[in-house]
């Protein structure tokens, strides 16, 4: 796979933002668009640090160019990933980079030998499965594994489409 990493390839910034809608139009004043909402996630696996999470979050998706802008809000207090860095930066910021990976046991590995252990992981309703890797500094952003199947990948692909082809109009619309 060119430009890939042992990761996968990279294809996401990953953005944790204190309110979604502001999040959507700083990204929207900038050309970027049209961004699609799911407004309450609630994954049935959620794993952070070892012990079960139950985070109820928003999150909205757009491209620019081929890599994708993720928003992500967290409605409750559940311990995660995302908590503690609005802990950290109250105003939010880049989070992770995310990558598409093949195998994600192999990728989580390769984050082990770079000693970046998974601290995060998710898996949706239809069984995607997704990881978060330990960043070495505050500095660094956080990486996201995803397990490239089918399903997310043909989801991936209609926004991007519609990035590509978006005239400006109807900029924020809302999944499910």
């Amino acid at each position: 796979m060119a430009g890939s990493t042992s990761f996968g390839q990279l294809m996401q910034l990953g953005h944790v933002v204190p309110d979604l809608k502001a999040g959507i139009q700083y990204w929207l004043d900038r050309g970027v668009g049209p961004f699609y909402e799911m407004s309450h996630v609630r994954l049935p696996v959620q794993v952070y640090r070892g012990e079960p999470t139950d985070v109820d979050m928003g999150v909205a998706l757009s491209y620019s160019g081929p890599i994708q802008i993720e928003l992500i809000v967290q409605h409750n207090d559940a311990p995660s990933l995302y908590r503690d860095f609005l802990a950290e930066h109250p105003d939010g910021g880049l989070h992770h980079l995310a990558f598409l990976t093949e195998s994600l046991e192999e990728a989580i590995a390769a984050g082990d030998s770079l000693r970046t252990p998974m601290v995060q992981q998710w898996t949706d309703q239809i069984g995607g499965r997704y990881a978060y890797l330990e960043r070495r500094s505050p500095a660094e952003p956080y990486i996201e594994l995803l397990e490239a199947t089918p399903t997310l990948l043909g989801f991936f692909e209609q926004i991007e489409k519609e990035a590509r082809g978006w005239d400006g109009e109807d900029p924020h619309r809302v999944v499910g």
